[in-house]
């Protein structure tokens, strides 16, 4: 009988060809430089609730010399951009006293359409350091 997947040539040997393997994407495209690349696992605020929106590969992205303001994305395991938000001026990022590895901010996340208000977005890294070095970095690169 002949294979769904494509096989069953009569020569014997499987036709049916594996899946691609996952190829990482250049995400250094033109002139975007990539700041800070760290696993972080993001909370958003809903009333007085933090919702678990999952673990990701964070990035800080930045442009120089265009104008456009750095900004943060977040994508989880599969891919899927769960956080794409500019940094603007006065954005305020709080590393939490009682657990250092987590950062607090309010973001206005594009991926989701109704937003218009920042919303208080939370962070959590596997090390104080990493934490400590996006909060340095993102306040280096606030538009003025």
């Amino acid at each position: 009988a002949a294979s769904p997947f494509g096989g069953g040539g009569g020569d014997g040997e499987d036709d049916v060809e594996p899946p691609p393997s996952p190829t990482k994407v250049n995400r250094n495209t033109g002139d975007e430089q990539i700041l800070l690349e760290s696993k972080a696992k993001m909370f958003v605020k809903i009333g007085s609730d933090w919702k678990d929106l999952g673990v990701g590969t964070l990035t800080l992205r930045h442009t120089p010399g265009k104008g456009v303001p750095a900004h943060i994305v977040m994508s989880n395991n599969s891919g899927k951009i769960t956080l794409n938000a500019s940094l603007y001026s006065g954005l305020k990022v709080v590393q939490n006293a009682k657990v250092p590895k987590q950062l607090v901010m309010a973001l206005v996340n594009a991926v989701n359409p109704e937003a218009k208000e920042p919303q208080f977005t939370m962070l959590r890294f596997g090390k104080e350091s990493t934490a400590e070095s996006l909060k340095a970095k993102i306040e280096a690169h606030l538009p003025k």
